[in-house]
């Protein structure tokens, strides 16, 4: 018998992107999968392809752009499937890319996995291997623009899932979805949620695995060297959540080796949304009004931290083979 598994998808005026992964979603294979679609306002016929391709889809029209983070909130509240896979439009898959994730989640203890994602118009070059940490506060793609070891086939223990592209295993996620309301903080609207739900995730235990033979493409937009032509709400939300990132999630075990990097990275942002980027001041406002409710959920994780996660934060990318496990008896105890 097939494993069920439900797909969700976010669109915002995405139709021009999503015959590939359209494509890709109708040969896959191994798994009977549950489309999930949630149009955030789109000015295009994005929605109707969707229901061209896939009659049965379950579509979710909006009337306001609501974000990405709220938008999957309530895709994920909707659907019950065992297995829960997060996707963008701009993503193209191999033909058993979902099985492959689904197969490296059944065959361990992991509760997030996601693929080998290489370049849309270089396929031989990385795209993201996960979110690796840094100790000024960034998260970056994993060995992103690095050649392709098409020869990896061991899965690899990284930080976290890039939300490009992400399967979890219901089950071992939900006390913490229960615990703290949703799957992501819907404040974050857009942009670095999925750093967000990674750091919650790795502190109360649960692991992610990149599974290389589980192979896709990304066409990615947003990327730091395009900042200046990117739109205003974009910048406004990639700061806001910046702040709000560490702010949910920081503890004590970091402060040594991320005080005086993340220190002198804050005072930089500030210094660039001050004197070059005016438009994203009010991040820096919004950022601070959230702090007392960033705070609770902080409080809220602390209780239920069971890792210390000071060995993720390095400005070399950090990552494992899989099957090294890490010494939970190490890295257990009060945090903060």
């Amino acid at each position: 018998m097939m494993i069920e598994v439900d797909v969700f998808l976010v669109l915002y005026n995405s139709a021009g992107e999503l015959p590939a992964l359209l494509r890709s979603l109708r040969r896959q294979k191994g798994v009977r999968l549950h489309l999930h679609v949630f149009d955030n306002a789109s000015k295009d016929d994005g929605a109707a392809r969707v229901r061209e391709a896939f009659p049965t889809a379950r579509i979710t029209i909006s009337r306001q752009n609501l974000g990405f983070a709220p938008a999957m909130n309530a895709l994920y509240e909707q659907s019950r499937a065992p297995f829960a896979c997060l996707v963008n439009p701009d993503i193209d898959m191999e033909p058993d890319c979902l099985a492959q994730l689904v197969s490296a989640l059944s065959q361990s203890t992991a509760s997030v996995a996601q693929p080998l994602l290489s370049q849309w118009t270089q396929p031989a070059l990385v795209d993201s291997l996960g979110i690796t940490m840094r100790p000024d506060g960034r998260h970056l793609d994993l060995a992103r623009d690095e050649p392709v070891l098409w020869y990896l086939t061991q899965p690899l223990q990284v930080f976290g899932a890039t939300g490009a592209l992400m399967m979890l295993h219901r089950a071992r996620i939900e006390p913490v979805v229960l615990a703290f309301g949703s799957l992501f903080d819907e404040r974050f609207h857009s942009y670095r949620e999925d750093a967000d739900l990674a750091w919650r995730l790795r502190a109360c235990g649960h692991e992610c695995l990149m599974t290389p033979l589980a192979r896709a493409r990304h066409r990615r937009h947003v990327l730091p060297e395009r900042r200046s032509s990117l739109p205003a709400f974009i910048n406004y939300h990639g700061v806001k959540n910046r702040f709000l990132l560490r702010q949910n999630n920081w503890s004590l075990d970091l402060l040594a080796g991320t005080l005086v990097p993340s220190l002198l990275r804050d005072i930089a942002v500030v210094g660039y949304v001050i004197f070059k980027e005016r438009s994203s001041l009010g991040a820096l406002r919004d950022a601070l009004l959230a702090l007392p409710e960033s705070l609770k959920r902080r409080r809220r994780l602390r209780a239920m931290r069971t890792k210390r996660l000071s060995h993720w934060f390095s400005f070399k990318p950090v990552m494992s083979i899989a099957s090294q496990r890490e010494d939970d008896s190490s890295r257990k105890g009060g945090m903060e």
